[in-house]
């Protein structure tokens, strides 16, 4: 094997090493936006005032 080949061998490797750490840190992201999306702020959660998780039922 030459200098060529065996650089191109490292660099496939290093490049299919790299995408499965995108598809991993891409199927994090996902899941913490899912968490985040689920997560209901309220009073006790956040700054607001206890009032302000009072909501009109007639909207």
């Amino acid at each position: 094997m030459n200098e060529r080949e065996c650089a191109f061998k490292i660099l496939r490797t290093d490049n299919i090493s790299l995408r499965v750490d995108n598809a991993t840190l891409r199927y994090k992201v996902t899941e913490l936006k899912t968490e985040l999306t689920g997560a209901q702020k309220n009073s006790s959660n956040s700054l607001k005032l206890p009032s302000s998780d009072i909501t009109n039922p007639n909207q």
